[in-house]
């Protein structure tokens, strides 16, 4: 998503999410938006609505972790990086996550 069309696609996301509450696809664009404008509190609810409504995505548990990561819930993070390891998420990109994770946790402890 380009940054000038964040806004555009949170709003057609709040839009199928109302027309269609139980539509996953919906609730992780949403998330996504969310998170990609700075609002990862905002964005945790609706991430974790597109893992209850889609459990073995991978690309939910996915956002899911990397927006834990950006509001410092460290240990929900990497349970989210199991999860998604366990629905087949590359594991490449689960030791990424991992990594940025450490980083994350280093950064804060050091005040």
């Amino acid at each position: 998503m380009a940054q000038g069309r964040l806004p555009q696609a949170l709003a057609s996301a709040r839009l199928a999410i109302a027309a269609s509450p139980g539509e996953p696809h919906a609730h992780l664009l949403a998330a996504r938006a969310l998170g990609a404008l700075g609002h990862a509190r905002e964005a945790l609810p609706e991430a974790q609505i597109a893992v209850d409504l889609q459990v073995e995505d991978p690309s939910s548990w996915i956002t899911l972790a990397m927006l834990q990561i950006d509001v410092g819930e460290w240990e929900r993070a990497q349970a989210s990086f199991t999860r998604a390891e366990a629905a087949g998420v590359d594991p490449r990109q689960i030791a990424l996550g991992r990594v940025l994770l450490e980083e994350r946790r280093r950064r804060a402890a050091q005040g």
